[in-house]
Formats: structure tokens, sequence, C-alpha cells
């Protein structure tokens, strides 16, 4: 446990999570997205709002974020909220309500950040129904 605390302490130093997490600043940073649907929550006509609860899978490299196990008790993998490192901003267009992450969580590992998003986003939408 000491020696992830400091692994923790030593990969912090100087970390900005208002910094792309590239050396070169003037390179992109790959996100890989991908969305799973976990459930249809529900459709008010009257109102248009349409609500799904959604899992969102990103990945990407933090090149800020790498060690050496070897020096570290050869941990290979930690977990770090998401206030804490630099994740990707996402927006949801035609929101009913804030779109807010439920967890909390991002893994590392050595092949790079790994963050599972749960979210129940509630999109505004226009009826077109007849009768």
């Amino acid at each position: 446990m000491d020696d992830v605390k400091t692994l923790l302490a030593d990969l912090m130093v100087n970390y900005s999570v208002e910094v792309r997490p590239v050396k070169d600043q003037s390179m992109p940073v790959y996100v890989d997205v991908r969305m799973g649907i976990v459930s249809i929550n529900g459709y008010n006509e009257v109102t248009g709002v349409f609500s799904v609860a959604v899992v969102f899978f990103l990945s990407w490299i933090d090149e800020s974020l790498v060690w050496d196990s070897s020096s570290y008790n050869n941990t290979t993998s930690l977990t770090f909220s998401h206030t804490k490192i630099w994740v990707p901003k996402m927006y949801l267009i035609n929101q009913a309500d804030d779109f807010k992450p439920i967890s909390n969580d991002n893994f590392k590992s050595h092949s790079g950040i790994h963050w599972l998003c749960p979210v129940v986003p509630r999109w505004l939408t226009e009826s077109d129904v007849y009768t």
C-alpha cells in the first residue's frame, strides 16, 4: 500500500488537469469513445423528453502518467478520481438536464487510461405523433 501511495504522489508532482496529456502540446490527444445502451427509460410525448441509460467507454494515453512498475513493487495499474486527472470534455446536444457522470473512477494501466462512465442523459426531442 505504501508503494501505491508513493506512486500516486510521484505521478501528481507537477501534474495539471488543465494541461492536455501529451508532451508535445501541438499534437492531438486521440480518445477512443464507445457507447453502449443499457436501457430505454422512457419517453414523454408531451414534453419531448427521451431518457436512456448508457455507458460510455473512453480510453486515451496520458503521457504524464507513466512509471516503471519495478520501482513501485510491480504496481501496474491505479485507480484515479476523474477530478484528479485530465479527462476529455463531453457535451450532450439538446439535453434536458445537466450531463454528469455517475462514476468517478478512471483506471490506469500500461495501455492507457480507461474510463467507464455510466450516465442517464435526457434528450429533448420533437414529437411527431398524429392521431
